[in-house]
């Protein structure tokens, strides 16, 4: 809120900083053709500089979570629809199983099951998204899309209808197998960006201490099963385990 801002003064940033930023969980990371022991050497010259600093503060587990269903009239052309969940933490043994999952609903090949029924089928909207963040403690998965204001229900039945059945029916191997492909080639793909791969390894140092190799992902996917996926979708996917954010247009 407008008042809560208004609290903040320097001494509360510096004590952030201070509890957040520290030593302990700074990596550097960094990708290209430099010989490691060159990196090394230029990174000692500035980083060994810094005086090591640690912070013995714990999170608390995240526990507020109430599912809840709001709609807002606001000043748009069209609706806009946000449902979403609580999913799983970066450590979480299903975690692989639920990007591939993610991935299958509305990743972005034209073929997710998402973009299939929402927008080749029905025609309800241009362009319908899945996303899933895991954090150290908890996770995120969201499903969004636009569409006109006389398709919203409509669409959300159908949504809703997609998600049942991912909970009661098993993909058939083939379909399955073309899901995975599908994914590797995209997590291949990924490689090719060497600032993403960077980000990449730094978080996987700080959150699971290791780098997996492109290899060990790959043979990760390929191990995910079909039942696997409906399993996640069971627990996950229950209607009154999802929350609703919806745009109305407002009535000229």
């Amino acid at each position: 809120t407008k008042e809560s801002l208004a609290e903040f003064n320097s001494t509360h940033l510096i004590k952030f900083r201070d509890r957040n930023y520290t030593t302990q969980n700074t990596v550097f990371s960094f990708v290209g053709r430099l010989p490691f022991e060159k990196v090394v050497k230029i990174c000692s010259k500035y980083l060994d500089k810094l005086t090591g600093n640690q912070t013995t503060h714990e999170r608390l587990p995240f526990t507020q979570f109430e599912p809840f269903k709001l709609t807002k009239k606001m000043p748009f052309v069209q609706a806009h629809v946000l449902v979403g969940c609580k999913a799983y933490e970066f450590t979480h043994a299903n975690r692989p199983a639920m990007m591939l999952l993610t991935n299958m609903l509305g990743g972005p090949g034209l073929n997710s099951i998402f973009n299939l029924s929402l927008r080749e089928k029905y025609g309800f909207t241009y362009g319908v998204e899945t996303s899933y963040q895991s954090f150290a403690d908890t996770g995120l998965f969201n499903i969004y899309w636009s569409t006109d204001i006389q398709n919203l229900k409509k669409s959300i039945r159908v949504v809703l209808s997609d998600l049942i059945k991912i909970r009661e029916k098993t993909l058939s191997t083939a379909q399955f197998n073309r899901y995975k492909t599908q994914f590797k080639g995209q997590l291949i793909m990924a490689e090719e960006s060497k600032s993403g791969m960077m980000l990449m390894i730094a978080r996987s140092i700080l959150d699971l201490g290791k780098v997996d190799s492109l290899e060990e992902v790959l043979a990760t996917i390929e191990a995910i099963t079909p039942a696997d996926i409906q399993e996640i979708a069971q627990s996950l996917f229950n209607p009154d385990n999802l929350s609703w954010l919806i745009y109305e247009p407002k009535e000229e």
